[in-house]
């Protein structure tokens, strides 16, 4: 758990999240917490004020029940009329998971391993779709194929 982690000793780098597995099973993973997402999720914790490490990390701010946790919904809305709203863009969750997949393709020269791990998409031509709309491989190869034809 995340609070487990902040706790830990200061080079403990993972912690277990609930994952998707397919479309219905979930599965457990350890997932690497970078050191400045360590300490945001540290500084959140502070500000959220709870030390019960079954609490929810994240809970609905418009729900009537107190200390409910967030729904996929709430996510949703949170970050497209809030979030989104204030940084003047229009943001929506899985665009945000889109931009990230991207970066991170951009940033190890398009390695889809690299990136469909950090993704964790279960089939690695969904990560290559992201490249080739990054780069237009596709559009690259039809310039030669039209040169070839002319």
């Amino acid at each position: 758990m995340i609070r487990q982690l902040l706790q830990a000793q200061p080079g403990a780098r993972g912690c277990y999240f609930q994952g998707k597995s397919g479309r219905i099973f979930y599965q457990t993973v350890k997932l690497t917490v970078p050191p400045h997402a360590k300490e945001a999720l540290a500084s959140w914790l502070e500000v959220r004020g709870t030390r019960d490490p079954s609490a929810p990390l994240f809970v609905s701010l418009t729900s009537n029940q107190v200390e409910a946790r967030i729904s996929g919904t709430g996510i949703y809305l949170l970050i497209r009329d809030q979030l989104g709203a204030r940084a003047g863009v229009t943001a929506k969750p899985h665009g945000l998971r889109h931009t990230a997949i991207t970066a991170a393709l951009d940033a190890f020269n398009g390695d889809v391993r690299k990136a469909r791990r950090f993704s964790r998409h279960a089939n690695i031509a969904t990560v290559a779709l992201y490249d080739d709309s990054r780069e237009d491989h596709a559009g690259a190869v039809a310039q030669v194929l039209d040169g070839l034809m002319a």
